[in-house]
């Protein structure tokens, strides 16, 4: 993570005009160091009074400015950090003002002296612009506290998920929690996200799914698209609560494929033939979705939970596939 610094603007030998209680003073560089981009200064007097005055800019005498820069141009940030970037306006002497803009304040806002705040995970474009108009820029990543290593075999698909309004986390902001066992109803959902949220043509009958549940539509179009048929116990429920195995998940990736048969020659020891996911489990590992368990035991994992950073990296070899 890179550490935001504070702004430090160098004024260099010119003096501002300044109204102070209706009478105009002359004010030296070391009374208004942080006079730019300031409607009103505070500073002490040889007496250590506190003295105010509302800044009066001589435009006339500030030549314009020719470039500026933002340090760094680019960095990943947690959420919570808070602070100030460098920006540099050349030449000195010229008019040291900018304007701050975030292209996501859902991510990270900014305030107009360029103190800013990462608030959610996500990403954006922070601008300083000067008084004629040029801008530079920092491209800005706030990502998860427990998502930060590019070696997570989940990392990519993590942040795919996120740009693509898969997921937004789980739990306190700022985490994913990939190690958390993943529900049926959040693996129909982001499936159901990843297809662009399909209204479905009409609500499913289960009878642990009621109108109001945020799942709602994601399971009625999964059972509308022979997606899920519910648990197989004779109660009707679509299994609300329960955790999502391995094979679960690719069987209902299977499904949304429109069950094509699968293609290759890998096996795996613990998926046995005329088992409902042996088909999926073959094409998932035909398609690149799956390798299995990496214990060199030669298993898929057949009954195992299936986690939240299993759950996004299934989806995301899935939409990748050939």
């Amino acid at each position: 993570m890179k550490t935001i610094t504070r702004i430090l603007i160098h004024i260099l030998c010119f003096v501002l005009l300044l109204s102070v209680s209706g009478t105009k003073v002359n004010a030296s560089e070391e009374a208004v160091s942080r006079v730019f981009g300031e409607d009103e200064i505070s500073w002490k007097d040889n007496n250590e009074s506190l003295m105010n005055a509302e800044v009066i800019p001589n435009e006339a005498g500030w030549p314009e400015p020719a470039s500026i820069s933002i340090e760094p141009e680019k960095c990943v940030l947690a959420v919570g950090t808070v602070g100030y970037f460098d920006v540099t306006v050349l030449p000195a002497e010229a008019d040291q003002r900018v304007t701050w803009s975030s292209s996501n304040e859902k991510v990270l806002t900014v305030a107009s002296d360029g103190y800013t705040e990462a608030i959610n995970v996500g990403k954006t474009v922070l601008s300083a612009t000067t008084v004629n108009g040029l801008t530079a820029t920092c491209d800005i990543s706030v990502d998860f506290f427990d998502v930060d290593n590019i070696h997570q075999y989940f990392f990519e698909p993590v942040y795919w998920a996120l740009e693509n309004g898969i997921t937004n986390g789980y739990g306190k902001p700022g985490y994913f929690c990939p190690g958390v066992s993943c529900t049926r109803e959040q693996f129909v959902t982001f499936l159901w996200r990843m297809e662009g949220k399909p209204e479905p043509e009409e609500g499913c009958t289960f009878s642990d799914v009621p109108e109001s549940a945020w799942y709602y539509k994601s399971i009625s179009w999964a059972a509308e698209k022979g997606i899920t048929t519910g648990l197989n116990d004779g109660t009707n429920r679509f299994g609300v609560g329960q955790a999502c195995t391995r094979e679960q998940c690719v069987t209902f990736l299977h499904r949304a494929a429109d069950t094509p048969e699968p293609t290759g020659s890998i096996e795996f020891t613990d998926s046995k033939e005329g088992k409902y996911y042996y088909k999926a489990i073959k094409w998932a590992a035909g398609k690149g979705i799956t390798v299995g368990l990496n214990d060199g035991t030669g298993r898929f994992g057949v009954g195992q939970k299936c986690s939240r950073g299993m759950l996004v990296t299934f989806l995301y070899r899935y939409a990748h596939a050939n």
